[in-house]
């Protein structure tokens, strides 16, 4: 049976940084943080929440509409043209292909807009699968639902949920540095091996 290859995909394959600091200066202009200061807030894994409080000293209920904002607007199709692959993603792809079957496993809310943007970063063609969570189950609950998976499949992601995630399943996790948290973070859960990007994974030592 050929294994499988679990990727995240905001952070792992793609750089979505420009798009949600975008929406959040859209949603609080009133705050001057600067696109470095945000994601340095975002990378020691500080929550939305927390920014909002803290910084900008919103109420309960200001936090709950900006949320409620921000979930309907984050995928709109014209933000997402913000997005670009990470440096060497179509080259580890097209090398991982070779070896595994590639199931991409994502947040997204709206497929179809997931599945267009793919296209169009030539990223969907590598995969045999491509499952979206909808904010609505976990990614170990939404591949469990779709497919069987083996101590020998690996998980790739950038997030404690990713990880988090490969560990239900009993796989093999990778974290990498190119998405919403630092090193020390992403140390902190544990994963079998933590690597700058997905270009620094030896595929044959897999």
């Amino acid at each position: 049976m050929t294994r499988r290859l679990f990727l995240d995909f905001d952070g792992t394959l793609v750089d979505s940084r420009q798009r949600q600091y975008n929406l959040f200066l859209e949603l609080a202009p009133e705050c001057n943080v600067s696109f470095n200061d945000y994601w340095e807030y975002k990378r020691k894994d500080t929550k939305q929440d927390e920014i909002l409080g803290s910084l900008l000293h919103y109420s309960n209920l200001e936090i709950i509409s900006f949320k409620n904002k921000w979930l309907e607007m984050i995928e709109e199709s014209t933000r997402l043209r913000a997005d670009v692959v990470i440096q060497g993603v179509h080259d580890f792809l097209e090398r991982s292909n070779k070896t595994f079957d590639l199931c991409l496993i994502t947040g997204r809310q709206n497929s179809h807009l997931l599945i267009n943007q793919m296209k169009r970063l030539e990223l969907f063609y590598y995969f045999k699968y491509v499952l979206n969570t909808a904010q609505k189950v976990s990614k170990a609950e939404k591949i469990s639902s779709i497919l069987q998976s083996s101590p020998s499949d690996v998980f790739i992601g950038d997030t404690a949920e990713d990880i988090l995630a490969g560990k239900e399943l009993g796989v093999y996790t990778i974290a990498v540095k190119t998405g919403s948290l630092n090193a020390h973070v992403l140390e902190s859960y544990n994963p079998d091996l933590l690597v700058d990007s997905v270009n620094d994974i030896d595929l044959s030592s897999l």
